[in-house]
């Protein structure tokens, strides 16, 4: 099918307005039954690229079909919410804690979504990630 064919990053149509943040096309390639949970060559889903993005409708929208992508992991074991805290973007890190991401989860350095964020100095993201009950005692690879 058309919906889910695949340019030579193996990325979807699905991927790239979840990429662009056009939340009207997602709307009908998710009507369309564009895969969710297909990932490009970097391992990433649709759910990635948006919240990396920030583009907090169009997650919304990815998630209503399918809470379960919220903990899906890439190549290098980052969730959506390891990119969504690595890039600053508090609201996208409130809309996927309350779907049910993963707080603690360890991505392939053992980095927390808390660590993400603090290694780019991201305050907002960081005081909101405490107070959802991110501990600050864990070890990534370095120590």
């Amino acid at each position: 099918m058309l919906v889910n064919r695949c340019d030579h990053y193996d990325n979807s149509p699905l991927h790239i307005a979840a990429l662009k943040g056009y939340s009207d096309v997602t709307a009908i390639l998710l009507e369309s039954d564009a895969e969710l949970e297909r990932k490009n060559e970097h391992e990433q889903t649709p759910l990635h690229m948006a919240s990396k993005n920030g583009h907090v409708e169009v997650a919304k929208l990815l998630m209503k079909k399918n809470k379960t992508i919220v903990n899906a992991e890439d190549e290098n074991a980052n969730t959506p919410l390891h990119l969504a805290a690595l890039s600053g973007h508090y609201n996208m890190v409130s809309v996927l804690l309350h779907a049910g991401a993963n707080i603690e989860a360890k991505n392939c350095y053992l980095w927390t979504p808390l660590d993400c964020a603090a290694s780019r100095g991201w305050k907002r993201c960081c005081l909101y990630l405490l107070k959802a009950g991110a501990h600050v005692d864990t070890v990534d690879k370095s120590k």
